[in-house]
C-alpha cells in the first residue's frame, strides 16, 4: 500500500539576510511541506548565493518581479523590520499567502490597516514567532491551563553576549553584499532591541498567560546593555513579573515559572538557534509529584513552516494571525510608554491570543 503524498506549497524567500540564510532557508532545506521555488534579494549578489547553495534558479532582486511569479503560491518575508507591512501588503495584493518575521512592523498603527487587506483578499498572513511553535512551551501553555486559578508568575529573556560565538559554530558563513552597511534603524539600540527581542517576550506573555491589562516597566542602561523590568497584571488579576535584558555577560537564559492554587509549571529555554525543544517540569499539587516530558522534534522554524503549510493547504487555524501580530506591538509600545513616564502603569485593552 502507498503512502499519500502530502500537497506542497511553493514558497518564495524575501530578503535573503542573516536570519534568513541561518534559519529560515536551511528550515526550508529539511522540510517537506514547503517548496522553495524562489528567492529575492534587494542585491544581486546575495540572491545568486543563495539561490547557488539552495539550488535555486528562480532568482529576483525586485518583490515586484517575485510577485508576479505565477509559480510562487507564498512568500516568506524577511526583510527588514520598516518594509515588513509595506512587503507584506503587496504580498497580499498579489495573491500569495504570507509569513512574515516578527515583529510584524514598527508601530501598532502601521499594521492595523492589514487586518482589511487579509479581510479582502482572503490571503493567510502568519507572524513568525517561532516560540509558539517551540512543543516545550506549547505543553507548557496546556499545563498552565490545568494549574488554576493562578497566582503568580515570572518570565525572563536574557540574550547572551555570546550568542554570535555560538552562532559561527552552528551557522554556514552569511553571504553578504559586497557593500554591506548595517541598516540604520539597527543603531539605535533601546528601541530596536526593545522590538526584536520583545516581539518574543509579549507575543509569548499573551500566548501562554493570557492578555496583560496593566503594565508599568522601568528600564536600567548600562554601557551597551538594555534591561527592562516589568510588572503586569492580567485580566483575571494575576501579577507577574518580566524581564528583558540585551546582552548579558553568560550563557542564554530564558524561561518562565508560573504558579497556580493546583500546581506550578517551570520553562527553560536554550538559544533558540540550536533548535532544541523547551525543557519543561510541571507539578500537581493532587498527587504531590512533578512529571518532566520529552520531546522528539524540537525544531521551531520547521514546524512553523508546516503550520503555515497546514494553514494554506489544508485549512488549519492561522497560528500566530494579524491581530496577535498587532497586540503584541501594543504591549512593545506600552512597555516604551511606561518608561518614558517614570514606570508609571499603562493601560490596555484585553485582546485574548
Amino acid at each position: 500500500m502507498s503512502l499519500a503524498i502530502q500537497p506542497q506549497l511553493r514558497l518564495a524567500v524575501i530578503g535573503c539576510g542573516k536570519v534568513a540564510q541561518n534559519v529560515h532557508l536551511p528550515a526550508l532545506a529539511r522540510g517537506s511541506r514547503c517548496k522553495l521555488v524562489a528567492v529575492c534579494d534587494a542585491s544581486r549578489e546575495v540572491a545568486e548565493g543563495v539561490g547557488r547553495r539552495y539550488g535555486v534558479d528562480r532568482i529576483y532582486a525586485d518583490v515586484s518581479d517575485v510577485l508576479a511569479d505565477d509559480e510562487v503560491d507564498a512568500v516568506l518575508v524577511a526583510v527588514g523590520d520598516p518594509q515588513h507591512v509595506t512587503v507584506t501588503t503587496e504580498a497580499l495584493e498579489a495573491g500569495k499567502h504570507v509569513l512574515v518575521e516578527k515583529p510584524l512592523g514598527v508601530s501598532a498603527e502601521e499594521c492595523r490597516p492589514l487586518r482589511g487587506v487579509v479581510a479582502r483578499t482572503g490571503k493567510t498572513l502568519q507572524i513568525g514567532v517561532m516560540k509558539r511553535h517551540d512543543p516545550g512551551i506549547a505543553y507548557a501553555r496546556r499545563a498552565i491551563q490545568e494549574i488554576g486559578p493562578l497566582v503568580s508568575f515570572s518570565l525572563w529573556y536574557r540574550a547572551s553576549a555570546d550568542r554570535y560565538v555560538d552562532e559561527t559554530a552552528v551557522f554556514l558563513p552569511v553571504l553578504r553584499d559586497s557593500q554591506y552597511r548595517r541598516p540604520a534603524y539597527k543603531l539605535d539600540r533601546k528601541p530596536y532591541y526593545l522590538a526584536t527581542h520583545g516581539a518574543h517576550v509579549f507575543d509569548l506573555v499573551r500566548f501562554v498567560l493570557g492578555p496583560p491589562v496593566t503594565i508599568q516597566t522601568t528600564l536600567a542602561v548600562r554601557n551597551d546593555t538594555y534591561s527592562w523590568h516589568g510588572l503586569l497584571r492580567l485580566e483575571d488579576g494575576t501579577l507577574g513579573d518580566v524581564e528583558l535584558t540585551v546582552y548579558v555577560e553568560s550563557d542564554w537564559s530564558e524561561g518562565f515559572d508560573v504558579f497556580g492554587e493546583r500546581g506550578s509549571v517551570s520553562v527553560r529555554t536554550g538559544n533558540p538557534f540550536f533548535l532544541r525543544p523547551s525543557a519543561v517540569r510541571v507539578f500537581e499539587s493532587a498527587t504531590a509529584s512533578w512529571h518532566k516530558p520529552t520531546f522528539p522534534d524540537g525544531d521551531p522554524y520547521l514546524r512553523q513552516l508546516d503550520s503555515f503549510a497546514a494553514s494554506v493547504l489544508d485549512g488549519a487555524p492561522v497560528a500566530a494571525d494579524v491581530s496577535d501580530g498587532i497586540a503584541a506591538l501594543e504591549l512593545i509600545e506600552a512597555v516604551a510608554a511606561s518608561v518614558d513616564a517614570g514606570g508609571a502603569p499603562v493601560h490596555l485593552v484585553s485582546t485574548r491570543a
